[in-house]
């Protein structure tokens, strides 16, 4: 919440204070989150035809053997041992091993090459992006050990979507009474496009609709009417800020996120699924209130509107594309994308810091193996085990 509150945590001194406050909770409490009680082995699978003792495993059951955790752990491991690759000092025969294509770019910029160098093309960007990485892991961490007692997602997640419909509330009001200053007294550049605490509505977008479809799970849970309303309420009012804020890519995540939890939710939760419609019915209706009291046209407007078009985003990740083959196997360095990218299209006059395509972004700032642990993260994840 303190990141959010911050600014978004976008500006140097704002991550730095989130950073420092997950440190130090983390190690105040490392004692809670580390995995020395978990069981990282299952049992066992034993050869088919053959007694459970003496048995061996059966290679085609090694994904019963590992726990999902320890899944985690390597996925995560991987990841960053991919990201400090790019800042330990090479020998410059070593990085035109690993990489051709930075070692020609060495030579071509220096006068005179040194004789140690990082596969990082920039290493002070990328020693802030592996620090960010790791209060990212620290956080998760700590949220995964939280997650086990069962009440306490439930206790998250409702403090989360009341501490959203504050937020909404406050939001708005900035909005309503906007000065160019956020908070009323933080001025911002005529370029940002703050909306409440965030300099970038669609970070607020984005945090909107991360906390929506728990609102709306936890009024499906609630064994009382009145507290399932209320929920479902909470969750209209977020979803309401959400369109107040013209976030096109929020919007459009907003009505995918949607699709998904209603063909998910109504076979999970407890209430019968008539139940389970009623409040989604309750949610929509206030929705769509809202939506016709302000008007569909501002939100027709901002689509409509000029910004990044489909061809210019083609152009990015051709070129994105290009530059992740040249350095497939050691990445550019995490955090490096904005040094990168004019060399590979130096045609287009915006600047741009990401990709617009996370797996690209990826596979250009941390080559194949980066991109690899990143994907297997996110099967297991999915999974809930290996």
């Amino acid at each position: 919440m303190a990141s959010v509150l911050l600014f978004g945590s976008v500006e140097p001194w704002a991550a730095g204070l989130t950073g420092i406050a997950v440190t130090v909770y983390f190690n105040i409490r490392i004692h809670d989150c580390r995995f020395s009680g978990d069981k990282w082995y299952r049992d066992a699978v034993p050869w088919p035809g053959k007694g459970t003792e003496g048995g061996k495993a059966a290679p085609r059951d090694l994904g019963r053997i590992f726990s999902w955790r320890a899944g985690l752990c390597i996925s995560a491991s991987g990841f960053m041992a991919a990201a400090l690759l790019g800042l330990v000092p090479l020998p410059v025969q070593a990085m035109a091993f690993f990489s051709k294509k930075g070692y020609g770019l060495i030579e071509r910029l220096s006068l005179r090459p040194p004789a140690w160098h990082c596969l990082s093309i920039n290493s002070h960007e990328s020693m802030e992006a592996v620090l960010r990485l790791a209060v990212c892991i620290m956080v998760y961490i700590i949220a995964e050990r939280a997650g086990r007692d069962k009440t306490s997602p439930k206790r998250a997640f409702s403090i989360l979507v009341f501490f959203g419909l504050g937020l909404v509330v406050f939001s708005v009001i900035q909005k309503s009474t906007w000065d160019g200053r956020i908070y009323w007294f933080r001025t911002v550049r005529d370029a940002v496009r703050p909306f409440g605490p965030f300099v970038n509505r669609d970070h607020f977008a984005g945090f909107m609709g991360m906390i929506i479809p728990p609102g709306l799970a936890l009024a499906f849970e609630a064994r009382r009417a009145g507290k399932a309303v209320l929920y479902a309420l909470a969750a209209a009012v977020m979803a309401a800020g959400l369109f107040y804020s013209l976030s096109r890519g929020g919007i459009a995540s907003f009505f995918a996120s949607m699709l998904v939890f209603l063909a998910m939710a109504p076979k999970r939760g407890r209430r019968p699924r008539n139940r389970a419609f009623y409040y989604m019915g309750f949610f929509a209706v206030a929705l769509v209130f809202y939506v016709l009291y302000a008007g569909i046209s501002p939100v027709v407007a901002r689509f409509e509107a000029g910004g990044l078009s489909f061809g210019t985003r083609l152009k990015v990740w051709e070129a994105s594309l290009r530059a992740a083959w040249d350095f497939k196997w050691s990445g550019t360095g995490l955090g490096t994308f904005r040094d990168i990218f004019p060399l590979y299209n130096p045609f287009l006059q915006k600047t741009f810091d990401f990709a617009h395509n996370d797996y690209i972004n990826l596979a250009v700032e941390t080559g194949i193996p980066g991109l690899f642990f990143m994907l297997f993260f996110f099967c297991v994840v999915r999974q809930g085990r290996i």
